[in-house]
This record gives C-alpha cells, sequence and structure tokens, in this order.
C-alpha cells in the first residue's frame, strides 16, 4: 500500500486515546488514514474499497463507519450527479473530533465538495 519511502502510517494522539471509540473505529482510522497514502488506492470506490481490505463482514465495517462519523472524525460530502440518479461521495478524515457540523453534508456542484484526490492530497501533508 504505502510507497516504499513512506512505508508506515500513524494516528494522532487524540484518536488513540479517545475513550469513546472502540478499537474498531480506530482501526479503521488508521486504515482510512494508511489508504489516503497509497496513490494505487481505489478512490473512486472509496467506502467499498476500504470494506474488501477488512477481515470483518459489512456488519461490523459499517458500524465502525458509522462510529467515526457520530463522533466526528468522519465527515462525508454529497454531491448528486448530473443526471440526477444518485450521488458523488467524498470524505474527509479529521484529527480531531468535530461534532459542530454534520457527518453527511449535500451540495449542488462539485466545485463546493472535497474531491477524493483533494482530501488525499491534503491528508498526506499533515
Amino acid at each position: 500500500m504505502p510507497t516504499k519511502s513512506n512505508n508506515y502510517s500513524s494516528a494522532p494522539t487524540s484518536i488513540a486515546r479517545d475513550k469513546n471509540l472502540s478499537l474498531k473505529a480506530k482501526g479503521l482510522y488508521l486504515l482510512i488514514k494508511c489508504c489516503l497514502r497509497d496513490p494505487e488506492f481505489d478512490f473512486m470506490h472509496f467506502k467499498m474499497a476500504l470494506a474488501a481490505e477488512c477481515k470483518e463482514g459489512s456488519k461490523a465495517f459499517e458500524s465502525a463507519w458509522r462510529e467515526l462519523k457520530e463522533a466526528g472524525y468522519l465527515k462525508q460530502f454529497r454531491t448528486p450527479y448530473y443526471e440526477g440518479a444518485g450521488f458523488h461521495y467524498a470524505y474527509k478524515i479529521l484529527t480531531h473530533a468535530d461534532k459542530s457540523t454534520s457527518s453527511l453534508q449535500t451540495f449542488k456542484s462539485l466545485s463546493k465538495s472535497y474531491s477524493l484526490k483533494q482530501m488525499a492530497e491534503q491528508e498526506s501533508m499533515e
């Protein structure tokens, strides 16, 4: 996954020591951070590609995903497809919980939401 020059990932102390997060959610957070650094990761199918990296079934994955969103560490952005059928999703993983904004935000155009590529570039700088 990560390149040879960067073959490790880390999680912020705020995540590791958050007693309100399960080990399952902490592990998913670390997996997300790791995948964001991988230029070959399937960003077009981000959530499904993450789930495919896990041993656990879909219920356990969804539970950890929901826990990160409810705790304020994972934000989800969606914009409608131009044809009007379905949504394009993008995600942002935070180093500190933010419960002041909704975990799901809907925008009318892509220009107002995070693209997956922009998010990956932003995360690689942190």
